[in-house]
């Protein structure tokens, strides 16, 4: 997944649940913060070292998952 262009992704305006675990990321994907609807967003077992602050506008988000 890394380097691949995530921006369809934006158009699943109606996803609930978004699992990007293990894939190697070293940012979360800017589409992903177009997720209004997100209740839970996994990006476990990545190379994150930082969140942006886009983070905040999925507002909806019960469950952010960031381990390792």
């Amino acid at each position: 997944m890394k380097g691949e262009k995530l921006d369809w992704l934006a158009k699943l305006t109606s996803l609930t649940h978004l699992d990007f675990r293990k894939q190697g990321l070293e940012r979360v994907p800017t589409a992903v913060f177009s997720l209004t609807r997100l209740k839970e967003l996994r990006l476990d077992d990545n190379k994150l070292t930082f969140l942006p602050a886009d983070i905040a506008t999925l507002t909806q988000l019960e469950q952010l998952i960031l381990n390792n």
